[in-house]
């Protein structure tokens, strides 16, 4: 969900401070004091027995308060992955009154007492945003925090786990303010080491002038018995689990107590334990397993797990805003409203990159395939059932030579780091089209993919080494082995630049093979692993494809993964929820998908048509049947199957529009109705673009006596039923009951234009030709169509075609005008359909199909 809300009152001097804004004068040479030094975009304060504070104009939209104790810091940013500022320094002014210092723009003032150390932001209308007091905390490996008095604003120190993530900024929106923190560090330094490498070096908390430079260190309580009911976690199994050394291939028991027995007798050694039903056996034997340490407790039936929480961060004086070091960045920006803070927050971490076409459509996954003659019937399946699907990703299955481990296992130490499992990508036949195809070496098979299923193919990465271990150690590219993710002490560090070129070199044949993008599974492993992965990643993509756009799908995220542009799913706890998605957009991240898994066939077809209205529409299944449309159900959900699919694909046009903006003009392509409405539950109602509200259905791993209720939330004001005349006013909350297979309930808001494909498809390859126009009436509606090559990098020069369609309500007239430096190709739209919507009519109004040309229209 969105940021808390807060009023963020700041230290009893905020009126003096409020009033120092107001009254502040240009500071000229002559009348500067001795502690201030000018700099090219600010000054730079030295508090009397304290800091060195620099107010400086970063971007332009944002402030950089930089603070140095000592010499860590200095007048320059401190680097970080995640920045990548995407605009010039707005124009600035020194101002200077008593004590107080700073810098004034036209977006507000920023300003520094010499005196005391206390900062204030105001807006452009000189009312005070944020402020504070910065104290050094200088236990451990030191700390600097600022006690942000009465403020209930906070933000979670952010640690990545598997499928979740918190960001390291905070907008605090009824104060109007949004801060994006910098420290030296890259990952929480707090002993015990790297117990929070996985966790950033900053956090956003409550603080009180009492607590504020504590240096009591938290320690964790006494171990409890691990078989208490409170530690067990039914239908649920661990993350990251690394085993006890006392058990390490796991046990065979006779049932959950006694594996939770097993664990406490090897107290030294054992926190946590997984158990297995005997109705849900694993293919290893074994039924229970004790982990020395363990991640996040996620969803899995058939699974018991009891688990001991893991213990808080060392305090080290940490409250309110702080950042570990002696030198911390704090990006500031005035932020009214939800688009503020998106706008701000893209423009310090970089504008989200335009995706390949391709990546609008279905993405299918599996793991647990036995051939790829298992894989092409799977795919081919698809093509002769019309269902629409774009690529097809492997799991362990594909890469070796060896397997990893056996059938089932996960991480075993044979596989290779850079070759092919050569059953699968050797010399391959396999029936196709009525006779036997062969293909000799992974570049014919996957031709094969490109040209005759018109699918794109996708691997597995992990962040480890399996077959270089020992020269990996040698390098010092290993991270410590101490609370792992994965396999073991065999995870790369990938902030090493000497290993992400190694890397680079070693990959660069897979790109040149033909794969076409990679799946990144636990990374987990340091707070910026999945970053630089992706940086690693990029550098492999420029050498063999240097004019084309890659992505990639992560576990995680960290700000500015959307410059790649990198996909997040939200892991093994298949979450496919709109609570998950709204998460992860005000955490900054734009794509996202989610493990649609669920055995039932009924929660399936509702998953399916949840991700209609996802960035990214991503099925996956880890062994058993695979999650595909043709494996589940009757004709009815068939039925209920396919039209969501043929929905997705009518909508591209439009989504990739959206996300077209999202990079150009820093626009979220969904969000919460918060930053469009007021109205009761407006943060947790999910919206997709600014005018359209999908309904709420059941996104259960499991059988749901709900599956045929959707539920919607509507905000204020009339909503079309999408593709309906039908028109219910809002402000209310809606529920429907047994609703069938087939339908999926999306409303749409009056005014609004919809660019959707004509006609089924099979893949993006075969967008365009005919182009329909939905017009929802009620209101005058812009929005612009976006056509490009869909592959390219070309959009960043501007070779796009861009077709502003209006509709003018008192006219009844849908126009058109085109323009834009993008030559055109295959996928362009020609011709042009409208149909009007008018409000409970007794039936829509289609227009002939008419020239798509430079200019145009249609009157109704």
């Amino acid at each position: 969900t969105t940021q808390p809300t807060t009023n963020m009152a700041v230290c009893s001097s905020a009126m003096a401070m409020v009033a120092v804004a107001l009254s502040a004068v240009l500071l000229t040479a002559a009348a500067r004091p001795s502690h201030i030094t000018l700099l090219p975009h600010g000054v730079a304060v030295d508090v009397e027995g304290g800091p060195t504070v620099v107010a400086a104009v970063a971007s332009a939209y944002s402030f950089r308060l930089g603070v140095t104790f000592g010499s860590q810091g200095g007048a320059n940013p401190l680097e970080s992955p995640s920045l990548a500022i995407n605009s010039d320094p707005a124009p600035h002014t020194v101002v200077h009154n008593g004590s107080y210092s700073g810098i004034k723009t036209s977006f507000g003032q920023l300003l520094v007492d010499s005196n005391t150390g206390d900062w204030s932001m105001t807006g452009p209308d000189g009312v005070q945003l944020a402020g504070s007091k910065i104290t050094q905390a200088p236990f451990g490996p030191g700390a600097i925090s600022m006690s942000v008095h009465g403020t209930t604003a906070s933000q979670p120190q952010p640690c990545l786990g598997n499928g979740m993530f918190d960001p390291p900024f905070l907008w605090a929106r009824d104060a109007g303010a949004f801060a994006f923190a910098v420290s030296p560090w890259d990952h929480d330094p707090a002993e015990p080491a790297t117990k929070f490498i996985h966790c950033a070096p900053v956090g956003f908390e409550p603080s009180s002038e009492d607590t504020l430079g504590s240096s009591a260190v938290s320690t964790p309580s006494s171990r409890p018995d691990l078989c208490s009911a409170s530690l067990r976690h039914e239908s649920s199994d661990l993350g990251g689990c690394k085993r006890s050394k006392e058990a390490a291939n796991g046990l065979n028991v006779s049932s959950a107590d006694a594996c939770c027995a097993a664990c406490n007798k090897y107290a030294s050694d054992c926190n946590s334990w997984i158990w297995a039903d005997p109705k849900h056996p694993d293919s290893s034997g074994m039924n229970c397993w004790l982990c020395a340490s363990h991640g996040d407790i996620v969803q899995r039936q058939g699974r018991t797990a009891g688990a001991v929480p893991p213990p808080p961060a060392p305090d080290y004086g940490r409250h309110g805003w702080w950042a570990a070091g002696r030198a911390a960045d704090w990006y500031l920006s005035p932020a009214t409203t939800g688009y503020d803070f998106i706008r701000a927050y893209y423009d310090l971490t970089g504008p989200p990159a335009m995706p390949p076409r391709y990546a609008m459509g279905l993405m299918a996954t599996y793991w647990g395939y036995d051939s790829m003659e298992e894989v092409i019937t799977n795919m081919t399946e698809f093509r002769e059932q019309k269902y629409p699907i774009d690529a097809t990703i492997m799991d362990y299955d594909w890469f070796g030579p060896q397997p990893c481990g056996p059938k089932g296992a996960q991480g075993g130490l044979t596989c290779g780091d850079f070759g092919y499992k050569p059953d699968f990508f050797g010399n391959v036949s396999f029936p196709f089209d009525d006779k036997t195809m062969e293909t000799h070496g992974p570049t014919e098979l996957f031709a094969f993919f490109h040209e005759k299923l018109n699918l794109r193919w996708a691997g597995i990465r992990k962040p480890r080494t399996y077959s270089n271990i020992d020269m990996s150690k040698e390098n010092g590219w290993l991270l410590p082995d101490k609370d792992s993710v994965g396999a073991g002490g065999n995870n790369w560090n990938y902030s090493v630049a000497s290993l992400r070129v190694w890397y680079t070199e070693n990959h660069l044949h897979f790109f040149k093979d033909g794969v076409d993008y990679w799946w990144n599974d636990e990374g987990e492993t340091q707070f910026y692993t999945y970053l630089w992965w992706n940086q690693a990643q990029q550098a492999q993509w420029n050498q063999v494809r240097p004019n084309e756009r890659m992505v990639t799908i992560n576990r995680a995220f960290q700000p500015g993964m959307q410059r790649f542009p990198a996909v997040t799913w939200s892991g093994d706890r298949q979450d496919c929820s709109h609570r998950m998605a709204l998460h992860f957009l005000t955490s900054g991240q734009p794509f996202i998908a989610c493990d649609m898994t669920s055995p039932s066939a009924t929660v399936l077809v509702r998953q399916y048509q949840n991700a209609i209205f996802l960035p990214i529409f991503r099925v996956h299944q880890m062994h058993g049947v695979p999650r595909f449309p043709f494996h589940w159900g009757t004709d009815a959900h068939h039925k209920g199957f396919r039209a969501a699919l043929n929905l997705r694909y009518h909508l591209i046009p439009w989504l990739y529009s959206l996300f077209h903006r999202a990079h150009k003009d820093l626009q979220p392509v969904a969000r919460p109705a918060s930053f469009e409405f007021d109205f009761e539950n407006a943060d947790q109602t999910y919206m997709f673009g600014s005018n359209v509200v999908p309904s709420v259905v059941s996104t259960a791993n499991h059988a749901d006596p709900n599956e045929n209720v959707s539920t919607v939330n509507l905000p204020p004001g009339q909503w079309f039923e999408f593709n309906s005349t039908a028109s219910v006013p809002g402000n209310r909350s809606l529920t429907f009951d047994n609703v069938p297979l087939d339908v999926y309930h999306v409303f749409v808001r009056p005014g609004s234009l919809l660019t959707l494909q004509d006609g089924n498809i099979q893949h993006t390859g075969e967008l365009g030709g005919s182009l329909l126009v939905h017009v929802y009436s009620g209101a005058d509606a812009t929005f612009t169509l976006v056509e490009d090559d869909g592959m390219s990098l070309n959009y960043e020069q501007g070779k796009v075609r861009e077709t502003v369609f209006t509709w003018a309500e008192a006219a009844q007239t849908l126009s058109w005008k085109a323009s834009g430096s993008f030559s055109g190709g295959p996928n362009d739209f020609t011709s042009v359909t409208a149909m009007l919507f008018v409000a409970n009519a007794t039936s829509t109004q289609r227009s002939s199909q008419v020239k798509l040309t430079s200019t145009g229209s249609i009157k109704f």
